[in-house]
């Protein structure tokens, strides 16, 4: 029996459904290989300061240069990397070092880069809590020590501020962003969404959007 339909063509076009999914399989590839690629650039930054750090303190560095690497290893700080906790522990030795001997300058110096270098890595929760309870107490210690000594026996209560805690809320957006940008750039580039001019309007809005959402919450966070 003979068919009134002409027979498919060996290459069918792609559907706009198919072309959707592909865009996605595409912009969920890029964004795991870019934090995958962070990630691991991280793990080696981390790794390269804390081996730059133990470097200079074993060359008898000056005790402000291996601070400062120090405190670079620490702020390299990712879930699972062991080099900012290590980096840490030397700060710690040193900020105790320098008050077993009375510098208590120095003492002070380490113990604000061991607070801030935590502090800078606060995102969904605060890592290395133990180690900022020990620097807060040392450094409120220290700073009463001090201004006890310059009022001749008064005694004066230091209170430290933290800044406020991450929002979840503003992390969340910042990697909606991220991924409303990347997708929408990839859409942008399929052959049949550059001849529609009203969605390729609104891929540009989106785009524009979650680039200045991801850049916007970065700031805020």
């Amino acid at each position: 029996m003979l068919s009134l339909h002409p027979p498919p063509s060996p290459q069918e076009p792609r559907t706009t459904g198919r072309i959707w999914i592909s865009a996605v399989q595409w912009a969920v590839f890029v964004l795991a290989a870019v934090v995958v690629l962070a990630t691991v650039r991280l793990w080696l930054d981390g790794q390269r300061h804390f081996s730059h750090a133990v470097q200079l303190q074993e060359a008898d560095a000056d005790w402000v240069t291996v601070v400062g690497a120090f405190e670079n290893a620490a702020r390299a700080w990712m879930p699972g990397s062991p080099w900012p906790e290590r980096a840490l522990w030397h700060l710690s030795v040193m900020g105790r070092s320098a008050s077993m001997r009375g510098d208590v300058a120095q003492a002070i110096f380490v113990w604000e880069v061991v607070r801030r270098s935590i502090l800078s890595t606060r995102y969904w929760q605060q890592p290395n809590v133990s180690y900022l309870a020990m620097a807060e107490a040392q450094l409120v210690r220290l700073h009463e020590q001090a201004a006890a000594r310059e009022a001749m026996g008064k005694t004066n209560t230091v209170v430290l501020q933290r800044p406020a805690d991450p929002s979840p809320l503003f992390s969340l957006l910042i990697f909606v962003g991220l991924g409303t940008w990347i997708l929408a750039s990839l859409l942008l580039c399929v052959s049949s969404v550059q001849s529609a001019g009203k969605r390729r309007a609104v891929l540009w809005v989106l785009s524009v959007s979650g680039f200045a959402l991801w850049a916007g919450m970065s700031y805020v966070a």
